[in-house]
């Protein structure tokens, strides 16, 4: 059983692999829950990664922090699931 309800959703966001310092601005985000969400990446990174997600397209720009846990190649894209850091995390 789910413990956060998924909520569908197609918006552009900015991903930014901290180790890395990549952007990869044409991203697209999947779904959206209380503990984090999915969207798709031009390449598998690894899990435990750590993420900074942006959506500028909001006014404030909104900003989140948190590490993959999931990375998977499907037939047309490549996706990933972010889980939120906590506060103290942040």
């Amino acid at each position: 059983m789910r413990k956060y309800i998924r909520h569908p959703i197609t918006v552009p966001i900015e991903v930014e692999v901290v180790d890395e310092m990549e952007v990869h601005s044409q991203t697209r985000m999947l779904n959206i829950s209380a503990g984090g969400l999915a969207f798709q990446l031009p390449k598998v990174v690894p899990v435990g990664s750590q993420i900074i997600v942006s959506i500028p397209q909001i006014w404030p720009d909104y900003r989140a922090r948190g590490h993959v846990v999931w990375c998977r190649a499907n037939k047309d894209s490549i996706e990933a699931g972010l889980r939120f850091a906590e506060a103290s995390e942040a």
